[in-house]
């Protein structure tokens, strides 16, 4: 469930690019070992600052100000990247 959630991202994009020089079957398992090793960074991370971290008070505080950095960065950067005429000018 969570690679078919994740392949409709830039992955996507990449994988439909690729197919061509390399196969699908090629690209499905390079696809399916790049998210399972993706999502053990993210549990062997989580993990080690689930050690570190033991008060569960500032664990929660560490990912509330995480999804807030991350959230406004995703926003400041579609507001600029919209507003920005040499985006719409780029060379792809």
């Amino acid at each position: 469930m969570l690679i078919a959630a994740e392949m409709l991202d830039k992955t996507q994009i990449t994988a439909i690019a690729m197919a061509p020089s390399y196969g699908f079957q090629s690209i499905v398992i390079a696809g399916i070992f790049a998210q399972f090793f993706s999502v053990a960074l993210a549990c062997f991370c989580s993990s080690a600052l689930g050690e570190c971290i033991k008060n569960r008070f500032w664990w929660d505080i560490l990912c509330a100000l995480m999804f807030l950095i991350f959230g406004l960065y995703e926003l400041i950067g579609e507001v600029i990247m919209e507003n920005s005429d040499r985006w719409a000018e780029r060379k792809v």
